[in-house]
């Protein structure tokens, strides 16, 4: 399973399915128009990117992900930081300087 999503219930699964083929019918009609050389393929692209964020914020409605555990925390099923860190994932390091 993907961490952070729980096990989902069939009518959820068919709805972002059926979400899945909508949104590449579309995409496939957007690679038509790519291939039209009178077009602004700049706006094209940011119609697209709009049109790929809006079908994922629909699923992710219907999905309802959650934040993952982090390895430090309390009950976490995570390898702790130390078998992280031998992956080269750096956890302590912080993101933002002050």
């Amino acid at each position: 399973p993907v961490a952070g999503y729980r096990p989902q219930p069939a009518r959820a699964l068919e709805l972002v399915n059926a979400n899945k083929l909508v949104e590449e019918r579309v995409l496939r009609i957007l690679d038509d128009l790519a291939a039209m050389p009178d077009l602004d393929k700049r706006w094209l692209a940011i119609g697209r990117t709009e049109i790929e964020r809006g079908f994922m914020a629909v699923n992710r409605a219907i999905f309802q992900p959650s934040r993952v555990a982090w390895p430090d925390d309390a009950g976490s099923e995570m390898p702790p930081s130390t078998e992280l860190k031998a992956a080269k994932i750096p956890l302590q390091q912080p993101l933002l300087r002050r």
